[in-house]
């Protein structure tokens, strides 16, 4: 955390393998069988996520969190150094996420590295960095929490999946996931909003007003996803 020079490496080295150098070497091998990696990869996702669920909750229920306004604070009070110890943890997590779309290039599934895909995980990884370095605070706690019940509940999907390959052909996983993420943007948003339009709220606007303009981008960005998925080839077919 002293620098940002390690997670700007990581994400220029994630960047090039699965653009670059990732596809040339795959070019003419066949795709690995990672069946048994994934299954311990998504399965330690699932029990990080879940632990960070469990946590994020007792912070939003502890009386000294503030769900419209949690300012930002380098107080070393027990309360406030775990919000910035779980932050880490979240943070953590995000660079984690990365190796999911190297076990996607590895298997030759290059239709999954979409730019909806790489833009959110690059941006989540860098993101979460500026946080935990510069405003750290149980604000974020509530996004982090909403956001690690969707990847607890997506990863488990992934781990099925690695256990039983028929799973990916049940339209309703697929489906159900999506609507769950963008219905996490959308609780982040207002989120956020709430912080912006309280006039005592101390929290910086600068920062808030990113956070609302990306979380507007990705439900955006969700629902076309969704709409050329779901609801289109429905449409034909009707």
């Amino acid at each position: 955390m002293d620098s940002p020079l390690p997670v700007l490496i990581i994400g220029v080295l994630y960047y090039f393998f699965i653009r670059h150098a990732g596809p040339k070497f795959m070019e003419k091998r066949a795709p690995y069988k990672l069946e048994r990696a994934m299954v311990y990869y998504n399965t330690l996702q699932v029990i990080v996520n879940s632990f960070a669920v469990y946590q994020g909750i007792r912070i939003i229920l502890h009386p000294s969190y503030n769900l419209s306004c949690s300012p930002v604070t380098y107080e070393t009070t027990p309360f406030h150094m775990k919000t910035t110890y779980l932050s880490w943890i979240y943070f953590a997590v995000k660079i984690t996420d990365l190796v999911d779309t190297v076990f996607m290039v590895l298997r030759k599934n290059f239709h999954q590295v979409t730019f909806l895909h790489v833009y959110h995980h690059l941006g989540m990884a860098w993101g979460s960095w500026v946080v935990v370095k510069y405003i750290p605070g149980a604000h974020l706690c509530f996004v982090g929490l909403i956001n690690c019940i969707v990847h607890s509940v997506m990863y488990f999907y992934y781990l099925l999946t690695a256990y039983d390959p028929t799973v990916k052909k049940s339209i309703w996983w697929k489906k159900h996931i999506t609507e769950l993420q963008m219905t996490q943007f959308f609780l982040i948003f207002l989120h956020h909003l709430s912080a912006l339009i309280n006039p005592s709220c101390n929290y910086p606007k600068i920062a808030l007003l990113v956070f609302l303009s990306q979380n507007f981008l990705m439900f955006y960005l969700f629902s076309k996803f969704y709409y050329q998925n779901y609801i289109k080839p429905r449409n034909k077919i009707n």
